[in-house]
C-alpha cells in the first residue's frame, strides 16, 4: 500500500503443492497426477483464487504472471504444459479488467516496452 513501485509477480506459487509447498511433491509423476485429475485440479485452482483474486483485485497495476520453475523436471514439455494450463484457467478466473494487466501490461510497463 505505501509503496506504489513495488510489483509482485505469481507463478508455480499458484499451485500450493507445487509451490511454497512444494516439499509434497516428491516427483514428476505425482505432479502429474494431480494435475489430470479433475478433483484435485478445481481443487487446487479454487484455492489459488480465493488466496489471490482479492490482493489482484486490489493491487491491479503492481501484480504479475512470473515463470518460476523449481525442479529440472519443470521443463519437461508435459509439465510446462499444465502448468500452463493451470495458469490460464487461473488469469479466465480474474475480473476482465485484471486478466490483461497481470497476464501482460504490468510487466511491459514495468519494463518500460512499448506496448503494442
Amino acid at each position: 500500500r505505501e509503496h506504489q513501485n513495488v510489483y509482485f509477480s505469481v507463478d508455480a506459487n499458484l499451485i500450493p503443492e507445487f509451490g511454497v509447498q512444494h516439499d509434497r511433491i516428491k516427483n514428476k509423476e505425482q505432479f502429474i497426477a494431480n494435475l489430470r485429475s479433475e478433483r484435485m485440479y478445481y481443487r487446487l485452482l479454487a484455492s489459488a483464487l480465493i488466496n489471490w483474486k482479492p490482493i489482484m483485485d486490489a493491487y491491479p497495476n503492481r501484480m504479475m504472471w512470473g515463470t518460476d520453475l523449481i525442479y529440472s523436471w519443470n521443463f519437461e514439455p508435459d509439465v510446462i504444459h499444465e502448468i500452463a494450463r493451470f495458469g490460464r484457467d487461473f488469469i479466465a478466473g480474474l475480473d476482465p479488467e485484471v486478466q490483461e494487466r497481470f497476464a501482460y501490461k504490468n510487466a511491459v510497463e514495468m519494463l518500460g516496452l512499448p506496448l503494442n
